[in-house]
């Protein structure tokens, strides 16, 4: 299995990544518009297997979730919040998921990050079982989050909790590409 992480370049990319936001999830609440991925503060990368766009990693540095989804995210120092972990469907379970989020655990850690945030769709067992697996902890649950009323879980990773990432820090580099076979 050949697959780069790349950085997305917003202004240019921001379409691209809407449309495969469109791709990726089935709700519509969950898809991000043009304008969301040109943002201050937003960066994305591209997943690509073969040189083909698969999926997309969206994040932001010293952020964690806000309780209203219609708000920024607020300031947190010290914390990577995980905006979109995006996978077209016909390349899930073939563990690539698995590979995104070993690249967004260590894009922290080599980044200087104490721990890491993200939020998934409570009916959404597979993001949730994944991130259980890097050693993600359910810190709470958002009544009401999504338009359509599905709540959603909040987890965190501290980092010091991690003995060893499956990707090391310094075989990566968050502009450069990785290469994972």
């Amino acid at each position: 299995m050949n697959i780069a992480i790349v950085a997305a370049v917003a202004d240019r990319d921001k379409k691209a990544l809407a449309a495969l936001d469109r791709a990726c999830f089935l709700h519509e609440e969950d898809q991000g518009e043009p304008w969301y991925y040109a943002k201050s503060g937003i960066e994305s990368f591209w997943v690509k297997k073969d040189r083909k766009r698969i999926g997309a990693i969206s994040l932001m540095q010293h952020r964690t979730y806000a309780p209203d989804p219609r708000c920024l995210a607020k300031h947190s120092p010290d914390t990577l919040y995980l905006l979109s972990t995006a996978l077209l469907p016909e390349f899930r379970g073939r563990g690539i998921g698995a590979v995104m989020k070993a690249w967004q655990v260590a894009y922290a850690r080599m980044n200087g990050f104490a721990r890491i945030v993200t939020h998934a769709r409570i009916d959404n067992a597979t993001s949730i079982a994944l991130n259980k697996k890097f050693g993600f902890r359910e810190t709470a649950r958002l009544p009401f989050y999504y338009d359509n009323g599905a709540d959603a879980l909040v987890m965190e990773l501290i980092l010091s909790d991690t003995k060893d990432s499956a990707v090391r820090p310094r075989e990566i580099s968050s502009r450069d590409s990785h290469s994972s076979t």
